[in-house]
């Protein structure tokens, strides 16, 4: 970019870098496991069979992550594409505590399930599912309760119109947190072919939806098709992992976050709404007068495992 190339120069700067990791990561492994031999181990043969399910699985992940954007662009203005791609960024904020636990929670499931201790490893889901809600609420909340001002905030007014897209990706999103962890742990029980065939499915899905809803309903019918892609996708490997192992993320001590966002909410929101006139300066302040409520419940109530 600062060479003048612009778009182009941001183009080739991001294939460049991943072109250089490649070729980075080539070079480490040759040099780490030598040159390839002839003769395929049967370790190697099981590593393969149950790497490329979710190579194939990665694949259909970023095409139903992404082809709601493509269709925005083609049924609708430039200027919808702009819009969405506000609220969709914003929404999957809600998802970085998945993929940062996930890192975590893979290998420890997966060592559990080596020594068949399935008990130990179901409860480790469901208090990493119950930090997950916990960590996710304030900042859902924010985006559900307030989205215009939250848009408005980080990126100006002319996006306000996809306030409501927002709210829909954001609650789809926050429920997802919820059963997120499911692909994680079939993972981690050496499922990858599962994975691979509910994302294919849910990449027809997504698609079948795009191309019934954005026509319609534009951005809004992206958001929706988006969040009920995520949400079928994590009640199908839910459902196959209960079959399987028995296991669940869903305990009665994940209603205490619930209640406890509910107080919050009824102790900051309601009045705000009702006599005061939210601005950018009292939206920062009534979120940390928020957080504060809902740590200090959570903290003094029994929330925390």
């Amino acid at each position: 970019v600062g060479l003048g190339y612009s778009g182009l120069g941001v183009a080739g700067a991001y294939v460049g870098s991943y072109g250089i990791a490649a070729v980075l990561i080539t070079y480490l492994v040759i040099r780490r496991f030598g040159p390839r031999r002839p003769m395929i181990t049967e370790e190697e043969r099981s590593l393969f069979s149950f790497s490329i399910p979710l190579t194939f699985s990665n694949l259909s992940s970023l095409l139903y992550r992404n082809v709601d954007l493509v269709l925005v662009g083609i049924f609708w203005s430039s200027s919808q594409v702009a819009v969405y791609n506000v609220a969709y960024p914003m929404a999957r904020l809600l998802l970085v505590g998945t993929g940062a636990f996930g890192f975590l929670f893979v290998p420890v499931i997966s060592s559990l399930h080596a020594d068949e201790q399935m008990g130990d490893a179901s409860r480790v889901y469901q208090v990493t599912t119950k930090w997950l809600l916990i960590m996710v609420t304030p900042p859902f909340a924010i985006m559900a309760l307030f989205p215009e001002m939250a848009i408005k905030m980080l990126f100006g007014a002319k996006y306000v119109d996809g306030s409501l897209t927002l709210l829909v990706l954001a609650t789809g999103f926050f429920l997802s947190n919820v059963t997120g962890l499911n692909g994680s742990v079939l993972t981690s029980i050496g499922q990858s072919k599962i994975i691979m065939i509910t994302d294919t499915a849910a990449m027809i899905l997504n698609l079948a939806l795009n191309l019934l809803l954005i026509p319609e309903f534009g951005i809004l019918g992206a958001g929706i098709t988006t969040s009920v892609t995520y949400l079928g996708r994590d009640f199908a490997n839910g459902l196959i992992l209960y079959r399987l192992t028995g296991i669940h993320p869903f305990t009665a001590s994940m209603l205490r976050p619930t209640l406890f966002t509910a107080l919050s909410v009824l102790v900051v929101y309601v009045p705000v709404r009702l006599f005061v006139e939210v601005t950018l300066l009292r939206l920062v302040g009534l979120f940390a007068l928020f957080v504060a409520i809902y740590t200090l419940s959570i903290v003094r109530l029994g929330g925390i495992e």
